[in-house]
């Protein structure tokens, strides 16, 4: 790998893992060893209920870290949004990175994420999981979900909030009104993506959020990005059903199925808000180094 030299501006959204963040930003500390321009990180405190408690002792390779501070927990979708709008009003050039606190995102592989990037600049680079550590019930969810997702949009969307692209991509990004339902959603509906598969990790420390409900929500989010080409389908679906003889109720049960299906995913749309709509709920920025 050919050395690196570019400014990289890296946003971690955060909810009360502050143990966890830590250790990463340690992580990434060491990983930009092999980077050499002008970096920078902005956290994002999703409305945190613990004290904030940020070390940066040994962190020479960061340049600055700023934390923005929001009055209640957003989620990381809007989170995520609200951290690039402000990062687009700095008018910040290079390469920008998001990447989860809690570990799971390998920051080891960044260079790996940026050279990628450096041969793809027209192209947001995301992070595939060729590889799930979570326990067996867990990951049959998520590959349902994967499988219902991409039955009704067309999309196999095998991949988070770790991503790179270039600050040109910025200001597309946060001008789009789907940004605060799901971020892979967006970009897969609105930019050229190259997946880059990737081991997912354990997480630093703690249990998983991650549950049944949260990843109903979630789903009902990504698809409702959607919406018309969930329609479609499912018309197509009912006409094939329609076409199979004396199926009469079998017609009927997936028609209402259906009917409520979509009822459910365009209501999920209704929230579909540009993300400076969100900006009310900015208590402040304050810089840590």
């Amino acid at each position: 790998m050919k050395n690196l030299s570019y400014n990289c501006t890296i946003l971690i959204p955060a909810f009360n893992d502050w143990q966890s963040l830590n250790k990463l930003l340690k992580e990434l500390n060491n990983a930009y060893k092999k980077i050499s321009g002008h970096i920078d990180i902005v956290i994002i405190n999703d409305g945190s209920t613990q004290k904030t408690i940020i070390s940066t002792k040994g962190l020479k390779k960061i340049n600055k870290i700023n934390v923005i501070n929001l009055k209640k927990n957003l989620g990381s979708q809007i989170a995520i949004g609200l951290g690039l709008y402000k990062i687009n009003q700095r008018k910040i050039k290079g390469n920008i990175l998001i990447i989860d606190s809690d570990g799971e995102d390998n920051p080891k592989k960044i260079p790996e994420l940026l050279e990628v990037l450096n041969q793809n600049e027209q192209k947001i680079i995301v992070v595939s999981r060729k590889k799930r550590r979570e326990n067996f019930f867990l990951r049959s969810l998520n590959a349902l979900r994967l499988l219902f997702t991409f039955i009704f949009t067309g999309k196999y969307l095998n991949f988070g909030n770790f991503s790179c692209f270039k600050s040109d991509f910025l200001e597309s990004i946060v001008k789009s009104k789907s940004l605060n339902l799901a971020y892979c959603a967006t970009i897969s509906n609105n930019f050229e993506i190259k997946k880059q598969p990737l081991e997912k990790k354990s997480r630093y420390f703690g249990k998983s959020k991650v549950s049944f409900g949260f990843l109903i929500k979630y789903s009902l989010r990504i698809i409702s990005i959607f919406k018309h080409e969930v329609l479609k389908r499912s018309i197509i679906i009912i006409f094939i059903i329609w076409m199979i003889p004396k199926n009469h109720f079998l017609f009927i049960l997936i028609s209402l199925i259906l009917l409520l299906f979509n009822l459910m995913i365009f209501h999920t749309n209704k929230s579909e808000k540009e993300i400076k709509y969100f900006l009310k709920f900015i208590k402040n920025i304050s810089k840590v180094k």
